[in-house]
């Protein structure tokens, strides 16, 4: 588990908050990784978290990015180094209505809400290589056949 940054640090416990009142057994194992660390260290993501997260059933992510740090490298880190090395090409976002009373989809009558949304993690604007210019940097995209592949799948 890691909150990260910003409204990471709010939503991270209220989220473990809901996923515990459903009493899955799930265990959690938070990892000091955000802005806060690389500004006192400048190490964004070390070796021995990262082997943690290589070995987890699943990663529960806030949010990293932080205004006080401009070096894109801090996201590439972090992030850009999660979603490249463990291959985490789709980003899903499963949503289920539980209770139709405090849903805008209780009126005119109650419906069911089953929706599945995945989204692209790897390619596009999420992962531009960064190529270095004169003062500047700009975004290179590059795509693959077999990431393609799997975002239609």
């Amino acid at each position: 588990m890691i909150e990260g940054d910003g409204i990471g640090r709010e939503v991270i416990p209220a989220a473990i908050g809901v996923i515990r009142q459903l009493e899955l057994g799930l265990e959690f194992q938070p990892l000091n990784v955000g802005a806060e660390r690389y500004l006192q260290t400048g190490e964004a993501l070390p070796e021995d978290d990262f082997a943690q997260l290589e070995t987890a059933d699943a990663i529960l992510l806030g949010a990293i990015g932080d205004p006080r740090i401009a070096d894109s490298r801090y996201v590439w880190q972090t992030l850009g180094r999660i979603r490249r090395e463990l291959d985490l090409y789709a980003n899903v976002r499963p949503a289920k209505l539980l209770c139709g009373r405090l849903s805008p989809l209780r009126e005119p009558g109650p419906r069911p809400a089953d929706i599945t949304v995945v989204r692209e993690n790897t390619e596009g604007l999420s992962t531009a290589a960064w190529a270095a210019g004169s003062s500047r940097a700009r975004p290179r995209r590059w795509r693959s056949r077999s990431m393609s592949a799997r975002s239609r799948a």
